[in-house]
């Protein structure tokens, strides 16, 4: 775990326990996330248009990374950022884990 930026916390390859705990950490707020080859390198430029914009850096960032996601537990919704990922592919692997909960998973219109 490092300190990435001003409001940026950086947590390379989380086991299962600690993305638990992250999720119940934030589960009130907005959080972000990032995935991909790319993601095991700092990104000072990501990171700081992070602390200072917020999630909407995520914008002009997202194509560099497997995927970028922005979580809000708190509302119930996960936004997923890819070029390299089809809604029908993440849905497909998504779907049974989420199966015992109560879930709907929608493919943008």
């Amino acid at each position: 775990m490092t300190e990435a930026a001003e409001r940026c916390l950086v947590i390379s390859k989380p086991s299962q326990e600690q993305l638990l705990d992250i999720f119940g950490r934030f589960e009130t707020e907005t959080f972000g996330l990032r995935v991909g080859s790319a993601a095991q390198n700092p990104d000072p430029a990501l990171e700081g248009e992070l602390s200072s914009r917020g999630l909407d850096a995520y914008q002009s960032a997202y194509t560099r990374y497997t995927f970028c996601a922005v979580c809000e537990p708190e509302d119930g919704w996960v936004t997923l950022l890819s070029e390299k990922l089809w809604p029908s592919e993440v849905i497909r692997r998504v779907r049974p884990a989420l199966q015992p909960f109560n879930v709907h998973i929608a493919r943008p219109n």
